[in-house]
């Protein structure tokens, strides 16, 4: 039996389902970067081969879903994008088809090879879901360089991971990062991560730079079970964080829920001064809660009175920064 393009919603006892638990009361839209043509018609049987072609033609705020297909585990089914990628549409939702592994899963999106791109995958528009995909943003173009900029509002990520200093050039500056949620209107924000990854633990960072910052007053954005990487074997990237938050830069709170932030520090790398950098005047509260850090000397500097942790203050003692258990 062929696979059938859906043109409406799939009713369950009167409600709108699509495959993967997904709500959705708009149209299904397919892309296979190996098999598929963009003159096809995006059905499951007939996939469009390109990300561009498929958003083409998705509605605008009709919660229609895009699924990216992956391959037998290596990159050759990556969707190439030759140029800035921008996510400007409302409720409109992309899910990868393949194994929901938390790493370097293969529902991958990259840039094609050679191109200059300072940020890959720009998301302006609102109410987005995005779910078991991998962004990886790794040419040695010296560049400012993003893989996920995030200027809307309200969005979704599940089981995502996102690299954005992946390569050596990359990891030379101080302005490239995995993660930006840096809002084009100032107080945007409310986002949620949960059970992502965010960095990678391959490229050695030479320069004092971070693997996420928030910026321009975004409120409320939530981490869940999520999962920080990264490492550096060398004293020019001792400034490297995992987050960043400067002065003004979030509003009301930022949590991090049960995260775990994994500098590769035992595999011949070299210890984190602090987890995060969060200005006293950052304009909200940052909360570290059930979390675990290691490879760090401490979670944040100076002892800001605008960071929460669970627990005690942040010493070797506690539960919250990770201590190597000796007999």
């Amino acid at each position: 039996m062929s696979a059938t393009h859906l043109s409406g919603p799939l009713y369950v006892g009167g409600v709108p389902v699509l495959t993967g638990g997904l709500l959705s009361v708009g149209n299904s839209w397919f892309v296979d970067p190996v098999n598929g043509a963009d003159g096809n018609s995006g059905a499951a049987d007939s996939p469009f081969q390109t990300l561009l072609q498929a958003y083409n033609v998705a509605a605008d705020s009709n919660d229609d879903v895009i699924y990216l297909k992956s391959y037998d585990g290596t990159t050759t089914g990556t969707a190439r994008i030759a140029s800035a990628f921008t996510w400007a549409k409302n409720n409109l939702h992309l899910v990868g088809i393949c194994a929901p592994i938390s790493v370097y899963k293969r529902a991958r999106i990259a840039e094609t090879s050679g191109a200059a791109i300072a940020n890959l995958f720009t998301i302006s528009g609102s109410n987005c879901g995005f779910y078991n995909l991998h962004w990886f943003h790794g040419n040695a173009t010296d560049q400012a360089e993003i893989a996920v900029k995030i200027t809307g509002q309200r969005n979704y990520f599940n089981n995502c991971h996102m690299i954005g200093i992946g390569s050596d050039t990359a990891a030379a500056r101080t302005d490239c990062r995995s993660v930006s949620i840096n809002p084009t209107t100032t107080g945007q924000g409310e986002h949620t991560f949960d059970y992502c990854v965010i960095g990678t633990d391959t490229v050695d960072i030479t320069a004092a730079t971070s693997q996420m910052d928030v910026k321009n007053g975004s409120p409320r954005n939530t981490f869940r079970e999520c999962v920080f990487l990264s490492w550096h074997t060398g004293a020019g990237g001792d400034g490297t964080t995992f987050v960043s938050v400067g002065s003004g830069g979030m509003d009301r709170f930022l949590i991090f829920d049960r995260c775990r932030f994994l500098n590769a520090k035992s595999s011949s790398g070299r210890a984190m001064t602090v987890a995060a950098t969060v200005n006293a005047s950052a304009g909200g509260d940052v909360l570290f809660t059930y979390s675990t850090v290691v490879g760090c000397t401490d979670i944040v500097a100076g002892n800001p009175t605008n960071v929460w942790v669970d627990g005690a203050a942040p010493t070797a003692g506690t539960s919250d920064l990770a201590v190597n258990y000796t007999a």
